[in-house]
């Protein structure tokens, strides 16, 4: 038995099909386009050329967006990457800012056994990265002054924990 898709429109205009019959999730959204959902038609006008997107994940999958200082400037986003593009249309339909003319912070609003692992993910690849550049540093001292006292490629590869190949490597970059 063959199903039938229905069309529904949506606020824009344009037609979704859905399977199941039901109506679209997020219809502001048609065709991929961005949607602004914006209260009121008279523009805001700011001194202030700075800008906070309070990012809150939905269940459903995509991030309520809202701008401090810019009342009713709210949109919806599928991933963070997004974002600043999405407000910057709603900030240029309700302020006539255009990208550009300011900063934009992006804030993520997570509960807070996430948020905090997050957190605590990132400040450990920092450190992981300040910890390889020492590393790295310390290798290519480790490879000079080893192959200086006249040790081989193989030992000195098993005193600093790399390959021979890498000790080759290290010494050809050394000398040019």
């Amino acid at each position: 038995m063959a199903s039938t898709a229905r069309a529904h429109r949506n606020p824009q205009g344009s037609n979704k099909r859905s399977s199941t019959g039901n109506p679209p999730k997020h219809p502001r959204r048609a065709g991929g386009r961005i949607r602004a959902q914006v209260a009121g038609t008279t523009p805001v006008k700011s001194s202030d050329r700075s800008y906070t997107a309070r990012c809150e994940w939905d269940r459903t999958g995509w991030w309520t967006v809202s701008v401090d200082g810019v009342p009713g400037a709210l949109t919806q986003s599928r991933r963070l990457d997004q974002v600043p593009d999405d407000v910057a249309e709603v900030l240029r339909l309700m302020t006539g800012d255009k990208p550009g003319e300011y900063s934009l912070e992006i804030q993520p609003v997570l509960p807070s056994e996430a948020g905090e692992a997050a957190e605590q993910a990132r400040a450990f690849r920092v450190l992981a990265e300040e910890w390889a550049m020492k590393s790295s540093e310390a290798t290519d001292l480790a490879v000079d002054l080893l192959h200086g006292l006249g040790l081989t490629m193989r030992d000195t590869a098993r005193l600093t924990g790399i390959s021979h190949q890498r000790v080759n490597q290290l010494l050809s970059r050394n000398r040019s």
